[in-house]
């Protein structure tokens, strides 16, 4: 398995939560979101939103395109991790005519 890319949420801490001081319900009502979700976004567990990511652009921190980018491209690194332990499990419980064995 290859290292993990950034998620975005890890960003936005380091980049804009951090650097205003802010604790994470002052920034969760300066943005207009849920305190719960900007947790999760923090912890790596819930994706920047097309319209978080345009809020973040509009108040100067960072281009909604590279939020999103950075949000896809963590997503397919996870989807292919899953992929992976899930063909992992497959080759080893079923033999498949053409399909390399274990």
């Amino acid at each position: 398995m290859t290292d993990a890319p950034e998620h975005p949420g890890q960003r936005l801490l380091r980049e804009v939560i951090e650097p205003l001081g802010l604790n994470l319900n002052k920034a969760a009502h300066c943005l207009a979101i849920d305190r719960p979700y900007l947790k999760n976004i923090i912890e790596g567990t819930a994706a920047i939103s097309a319209k978080l990511a345009v809020k973040l652009e509009k108040s100067g921190k960072g281009n909604a395109e590279e939020w999103r980018s950075q949000q896809r491209l963590y997503d397919a690194w996870k989807a292919a991790q899953k992929d992976a332990r899930q063909i992992e499990a497959f080759r080893k419980t079923v033999t498949v005519p053409g399909f390399p064995e274990p």
